[in-house]
Parts: structure tokens; C-alpha cells; sequence
């Protein structure tokens, strides 16, 4: 027997409760509705149902007893989100996602709950972007998000459906000069980064419109093998997930006219040539949406449940999983393509009042070119025949974003051996960057939480919001990042854990930062853990630790980086030994919200 997304309140006047009210708003009993979340924006409309009609008496409301206590003229929208659809499961894995062929749905009720219209913005069960032995793989829809602010809502998905969509980095030069024009009339770039949107030249960085990042790609597949030896020899080949997002907008009736929430066209975010998981996003009226994710090159990291959860949730991931980044403006966000292609600019009430056709618009505007925001992946100089160093694919790594004339992220190398347990060794250039960072790739970051809050760049908002309305928002996520100290088998013994191979054991919390148009990329962030605090009289067994106190703690740091110093011969950092931080916890408020104290984030892990 299957689950629907079901939907309970009491209904009545505050201090009255009324009866429980329950509606299926899904209605598939055959299926496993999973992944639900409700919303309600901050706004007031008259009531309709579902079928449009204008309830011009109202919605009644009545107590416990069956007695009518009020009956109010406006009420304001509902929004649920869900996922839906067959799907096969394995016994042996409770927590495998399992096999299936689900939509992502939204479902908008104007009546406060009574009547509900469902939209299947996936509509990619029935529909394949890679065949698993011969066969076509459904496109079948995980974890998802919803955000909202205003008349606005951001609903975000992975999905095994990894083609159309429409992506930022797969625009026509025509799309991108005209999308460019818009970023510029509204202030959102100069004319200089527009020449840099449009001139092919991926070392002079444009990053809402350019793939400096590896977004594009073919989609990947994690090998029945590669899985058996995680443990999981019953699931098979498994496609990557890309990441998806729609859009809707809620336009409301004028002298008696219905009111009308438009979804878009679902607009594919990512290609899947990294596997994307565990996105969240927030909305802010005036300054627009963001999104972040997850993408481990690898695929999916099952685990194995050995803390509370039952693994498959993304916790864990293999080395070079980043954080990732997306936003769209407030005013951006529901302008509609008037021919169906991107930068083609139409009003969405010219839109509803003009247009014809059935179905969902298209946007004008993509979302930003999805951008690094940690610095987790490997950026090297690969040599030639004749040994000499040549950059490789990856722009980003030697691209100029600080306009110095340097590459950021390779602004030298060192000769590094890589090994693995496969085999062979190799030497390769690895890049360090400006600031001294070594762009070893053995760290992955998972389980991000982010807020957004909102600020007026032309002067006090809490003083003046008419003269000053938000029009940014400043972004702010914490999430857990492995220690990439290294395998805690390195001495070759595998079959005893010793003191020194604790040196990888665990993670640490990180947080980033930034004005949500003008992310940070490869950013190493700020750490929110402090090192270890020991006793006065501690002395380290292991003989990896020196003393390293500082503002009165008895902090330990290791004698030898075993990355930097003991691989790449790099003796610049001080490595403090931490104890396991994670599953970070992000609390804050509006900046003019703010109490006498001034507070307005703390983080708990």
C-alpha cells in the first residue's frame, strides 16, 4: 500500500480550535509519495478553487462543534511540493533510493486547502537520457527543495533525466549577447563583463554566463562494480543525478478576475557528468533566489550506516565533491521568452494577456552558470610528450578572476606522486594557488545548509525600505568537510588502526560567505571548529603532534602536514588537530531584526 501527501490543519478563529481538516492532496494510493513540503506565501487573494471559480462569499470557517465562527474574503496561497511514482526497491538496502520512475510535483490550493491543482513539472519518468545495459533508464526524480518569498516559489530536483531543459552553458552566442544586454540594463554586470559574457575567451571569467567549471559533460553511470565494492552488489549500473529547478509565479486577479499561478518550463541546471545531490535553496523578495548542491565525480557514496542514519543520504562522498552555486534575480526571475528563446524579454502579465498557447512558459533569463564554490578538485598542468607542463581542461584553474594577470588557482606548481591502490604511480605539476593553497583534490564537502538575507544596497532599509528596498541578499552556508589527511591505511597495514591513522578520522564544519551576485568560487572558506583543546599535562602518543598554543588553549598541531609538507614539500601551513565536528546547523535573522546585541547568525554542530 502506498502514501499520499496528505495535508491535516483545524480550521477556526484563533483560541477556538476547529475541527481536523485532512485532504489527499497527491491522490495516488498505489505510489510512495515522498519528499513533501508545504508552504504558504506571504500574501492575501480571493479564494478560488481549484477550476478557477471565484468563491466571491468566502471560506467558512467553523469550530469543533460543527458552528461557524468567521468567513474571510482573502486567504493566502498554499503550496505543496512532492515526489511521486512507482518506483522498485531492494529488501537487503532499506535505504537505496531504489529504481524508479517518479515526478517531481507542485500543487497550488487559492482556498486554503479545500481545492488543490497538481502540476507535474518533472515530466521525466516516462522519458530517458541513458541506457543501463541496453536498455533506457527512466528519468526518475530524488531528493527535491522548495523556497518562496513574495509571489514567488523555487522548486529544485535531481533527477535521473539528464537531457532538454534547456542549460545556461548550452545557449546560443545570439542567446548569450541578448541575455548579456539584459544583465547589463539592470545593473547586474558592467559593459566591460559583457564584452568578457560573449568573447569565447574562458580565462577572462564571466561567470553568469560562462562554463569556466566543468558544468557541461556527458552524463556519468556508477558501475555495478564499483557499487559491489561498496557493499551494494544487488543495485547494478546507476546513472548520475543532474539538478533541475521551476520556477512559478503567482499573478493575482484584478476586479474579480481569478487569480493565476504560472510554473515555467523546468530548466535543467547541471549535466549530470557529476553526480548532484542534496540541493537547497531560499528565496528573498526583492534580491532574488539561490541555490546549493552538492556534485561528487564519482558518483553516489553509499555508506553504511554507521552513525544514526541508514546511509545513501549523501553525508559521505568521495574526494573533489564541491559545493556548488546558482542564483537568479528577483526581477529576472518570471520574465518570459516571447519566440522561446533565451533573452527574448516578455512581461508575464503581457504574457497572460496576449498569449495562446497551452502550457508552461519558457524564461527569459537562465539561472547563473553554476560556479565552484569550494575548492575540493584537483587542478593540475598536464605534461606534454616531451615532459613539458600544458594546461588542461579545466578553465577555471587558470583563469584570471582577481584581473592581477595571474592565474588564481595556478599561480605555481610542485611535483606531486600520486598513488593508488590500483596502481600505477604518477607525478604530476599540481597547482598552488595565489594565496598558498595546494590544489591536491583529497577533500569532499556534503550536507550543506544555507540561509539568505536580504539588504538594501542604496542605504538604511530599516530606516527608509520605500527609499531603500532589498534589492541583494547576502548568502551564508555551513556544511562538513572531510580532513583529506589520508587514507588511514598509508603505513600498509590496512588491518590495524593505529594512533597516526586517526589523523583522517572525522570532519570539520565549514561556512561560506558573500553577496549572492558575486559568489565566492574555489574558496577554501572559514572553519567554524575550533582545534582540540587538551590538558595542561597532555603529551602526544603518536609523535605527529608539537605543541601550538594560542590565546591561552593547549592546541596540538601536526609536526608535518602530511599533505603539504610530507607530498608537495610545502612548509607554510600550520595544521591544527581537531576533534570530529558535523551535521551543522544554521540559525539566523535579518540583519534589522536584530536585537540590542546585534546578533543575527549562530551555528550549532
Amino acid at each position: 500500500m502506498g502514501m499520499g501527501m496528505l495535508m491535516l490543519w483545524t480550521t477556526g478563529a484563533v483560541a477556538d480550535d476547529g475541527a481536523i481538516f485532512r485532504k489527499n492532496i497527491s491522490d495516488t494510493p498505489a505510489y510512495d509519495t515522498e519528499y513533501v513540503s508545504q508552504r504558504m506565501l506571504p500574501l492575501y487573494v480571493t479564494p478560488q478553487s481549484s477550476d478557477g471559480t471565484v468563491l466571491t462569499a468566502g471560506v467558512e470557517y467553523y469550530n469543533a462543534d460543527g458552528a461557524l465562527v468567521t468567513t474571510e474574503t482573502m486567504v493566502r496561497p498554499l503550496i505543496g511540493t512532492y515526489q511521486d511514482g512507482p518506483v522498485e526497491t531492494i529488501e537487503e538496502y532499506e535505504a537505496f533510493p531504489g529504481h524508479g520512475a517518479r515526478d517531481a510535483y507542485a500543487a497550488v490550493s487559492l482556498d486554503d486547502g479545500a481545492t488543490w491543482k497538481r502540476t507535474n513539472l518533472s515530466n521525466s519518468a516516462k522519458r530517458s537520457s541513458i541506457k543501463i545495459n541496453g536498455e533506457p533508464y527512466p528519468g526518475d526524480t530524488l531528493r527535491n527543495f522548495a523556497a518562496s518569498d513574495g509571489n514567488k516559489v523555487l522548486f529544485v530536483w535531481a533527477s535521473k533525466y539528464c537531457d532538454s531543459g534547456s542549460p545556461n552553458y548550452a545557449m546560443t552566442e545570439t542567446e548569450r549577447s541578448a541575455v548579456a544586454a539584459q544583465l547589463v540594463a539592470t545593473g547586474r554586470i558592467t559593459e566591460t563583463e559583457a564584452g568578457q559574457c560573449t568573447d569565447n575567451d574562458p580565462l577572462t571569467p564571466c561567470l553568469y554566463l560562462e562554463d569556466l567549471f566543468g558544468v557541461a559533460g556527458s552524463q556519468g553511470v556508477q558501475s555495478a562494480e564499483d557499487l559491489a565494492e561498496e557493499g551494494y552488489p544487488l543495485v547494478g549500473d546507476y546513472p548520475y543525478s543532474c539538478l533541475w529547478a521551476a520556477r512559478g509565479s503567482l499573478q493575482p486577479g484584478l476586479n474579480g478576475a481569478p487569480s493565476k499561478f504560472v510554473w515555467f518550463n523546468a530548466e535543467r541546471l547541471t549535466s549530470g557528468v557529476r553526480s548532484a545531490e542534496r540541493a537547497e535553496t531560499v528565496c528573498v523578495k526583492g534580491a532574488g533566489c539561490v541555490v546549493t548542491w552538492q556534485e561528487d565525480p564519482d558518483g553516489v557514496r553509499p555508506g553504511h550506516g554507521d552513525g544514526p542514519g541508514e546511509g545513501w543520504s549523501g553525508a559521505i562522498a568521495y574526494h573533489q565533491t564541491d559545493k556548488w552555486y546558482t542564483y537568479i534575480a528577483w526581477d529576472d526571475f518570471d520574465l518570459v521568452s516571447a519566440d522561446g528563446t533565451y533573452g527574448a524579454i516578455q512581461t508575464l502579465p503581457d504574457y497572460l494577456a496576449t498569449t495562446t498557447k497551452i502550457g508552461s512558459p519558457k524564461a527569459a533569463i537562465p539561472m547563473a552558470m553554476p560556479v565552484r564554490v569550494t575548492d575540493n578538485a584537483m587542478c593540475v598542468k598536464e605534461k606534454d610528450e616531451a615532459g613539458n607542463t600544458v594546461e588542461s581542461d579545466d578553465p577555471y584553474c587558470y583563469a584570471d578572476f582577481n584581473g592581477n594577470g595571474a592565474s588564481d588557482f595556478c599561480a605555481s606548481t610542485v611535483d606531486v606522486i600520486i598513488e593508488t591502490p590500483e596502481g600505477p604511480t604518477s607525478t604530476v605539476a599540481m597547482c598552488v594557488t595565489e594565496d598558498g593553497r595546494l590544489m591536491r583534490g583529497n577533500t569532499a564537502s556534503t550536507r550543506a545548509r544555507l540561509s539568505l538575507h536580504g539588504y538594501s544596497s542604496l542605504g538604511d532599509y530599516k530606516a527608509d525600505p520605500v527609499a531603500n528596498p532589498i534589492n541583494s541578499a547576502w548568502v551564508s552556508f555551513t556544511y562538513e568537510e572531510n580532513k583529506g589527511l589520508g587514507d588511514i591505511c598509508d603505513d600498509g597495514d590496512c588491518l590495524e588502526l593505529t594512533d597516526a591513522d586517526k589523523r583522517d578520522m572525522g570532519k570539520n564544519v565549514w561556512y561560506h560567505t558573500f553577496d549572492m551576485f558575486h559568489p565566492e568560487v574555489v574558496s577554501q572558506g572559514l572553519m567554524l571548529n575550533q582545534p582540540s583543546v587538551y590538558p595542561a599535562d597532555w603529551q602526544d602518543p603518536t609523535g605527529l603532534l608539537d605543541p601550538a598554543p594560542l590565546s591561552g588553549y593547549n592546541f596540538w598541531a601536526f609536526t608535518a602536514d602530511p599533505i603539504y609538507a610530507t607530498q608537495a614539500g610545502l612548509t607554510t601551513t600550520t595544521l591544527y588537530q581537531s576533534e570530529i565536528a558535523r551535521r551543522p546547523s544554521h540559525v539566523s535573522q535579518d540583519w534589522y531584526d536584530a536585537g540590542p546585541s546585534g546578533l543575527v547568525a549562530f551555528n550549532l554542530w
